[in-house]
């Protein structure tokens, strides 16, 4: 059965998985690696929001397990989520489990972070490492994993653009390929073409870095890259609407249960979520401040974040008192992956004149993109208004 999408607050991806996995018995061990910190409770109650409100951080997501919440997905698991020392990359690790419960029920941990607007490219990294040891699609003895599932989410103004990527590990229909990894094309897991294939390896670290970028209103997954192997993957698939869910931004690590539900862990650290504007817009101007009668110099600087080429039209609007005044326009390609346009204005300023000259310049492009910079010189020399102070 495949991957249902359900708009809900603390929802983040559904996924559905049945077979005929037979029963195995889970190691009883799994838990003595990680050495438990007694600093916030753990629970099996299905599920539980973040004690923390969200945030804007970016690196160390995995830190503190109370801005974590965990979503049951199909049936009722038991789980624990907590943070440890071992094994762990910089001293503290999230573990999140799987500790029984109904067969083929999965746990969804996620981290949310405050509504960024202007966000348009995202990069997440995640390293990984599980236990217990499990074979892969079922060969020889009955995978205990039944797949793991990767999120990282923008809503805004009641749609949701999602980057998820799955390791299925037991195909869900025989024969399709896994062990493998797919994405998520806004309504069902997808094999990549040609087909990622992998068999992960228990008891080491693995690093899945994910990029992508919103372009035209539509989810555009870039690279993905896992232990050291990358994968350009150039696909685009629209958002979902999801009115019932606010503005926001979210990370997300699903463990998918077998059909006997075996305990296993995995523990994530170093996990970092970048986000950038499409357009970086910068104003320079040359020399500030600036004598009346002189020239001055305005160069535009406007480098595109997105991993495609963008057909800008950037609009210069030049201040009062200077020669020539009025509009610039230029028509530039941006390159893809960090390209830059420059250009200069150059004018004079009125002979005469005192006081401030705020240039704006404003960026747009076919694909949705949008940047602005201003830019304040003083001629001569400003007033400036400065907050009253009151003292006592």
């Amino acid at each position: 059965m495949k991957h249902l999408l359900i708009a809900a607050i603390t929802r983040l991806a559904f996924v559905m998985v049945t077979g005929g996995v037979r029963a195995v018995i889970a190691n009883g061990s799994m838990y003595q690696a990680a050495a438990m910190e007694d600093i916030t409770p753990s629970t099996s109650s299905c599920g539980k929001g973040p004690v923390n409100p969200p945030n804007s951080a970016t690196n160390n997501l995995e830190e503190d397990v109370k801005d974590w919440g965990v979503f049951c997905d199909l049936g009722t698991p038991t789980w624990d989520l907590t943070n440890v020392t071992s094994p762990a990359l910089s001293g503290r690790s999230l573990r999140c489990s799987i500790t029984g419960g109904q067969p083929n029920s999965h746990i969804h941990c996620y981290r949310n972070l405050l509504s960024d607007p202007a966000a348009s490219v995202f990069v997440l990294t995640m390293p990984f490492y599980f236990t217990s040891t499990t074979t892969c699609n079922n060969q020889g003895e009955p995978s205990i994993i039944q797949a793991l599932e990767f999120t990282m989410s923008k809503w805004y103004q009641g749609k949701r653009y999602e980057f998820a990527l799955q390791w299925e590990n037991v195909a869900e229909t025989p024969g399709d390929g896994a062990p493998q990894w797919r994405y998520w094309n806004s309504y069902e897991w997808v094999p990549f073409s040609p087909k990622i294939t992998q068999c992960l390896t228990a008891g080491q670290w693995h690093t899945l870095t994910l990029e992508g970028e919103i372009v035209n209103g539509q989810v555009h997954y870039h690279r993905f890259a896992i232990t050291n192997t990358s994968h350009i993957l150039d696909l685009t698939v629209p958002p979902v609407l999801d009115s019932a869910h606010g503005d926001g931004l979210a990370v997300a690590i699903q463990l998918d249960g077998n059909f006997q539900e075996d305990a296993y862990d995995v523990f994530i650290d170093q996990v970092s979520f970048v986000r950038k504007p499409a357009l970086s817009v910068t104003k320079q101007a040359n020399p500030s401040p600036v004598q009346d009668g002189a020239q001055l110099t305005y160069t535009i600087r406007v480098t595109n974040n997105t991993n495609v080429p963008l057909s800008a039209i950037v609009t210069d609007i030049l201040p009062s008192h200077v020669a020539p005044s009025g509009v610039l326009v230029w028509t530039p390609t941006l390159p893809a992956s960090s390209g830059v346009w420059t250009q200069q204005a150059i004018v004079t300023v009125e002979t005469g004149f005192t006081g401030s000259l705020t240039n704006k310049v404003q960026v747009t492009a076919g694909e949705g993109a949008i940047g602005t910079a201003n830019i304040t010189v003083c001629a001569n020399y400003c007033i400036i208004d400065l907050p009253t102070i009151f003292k006592n």
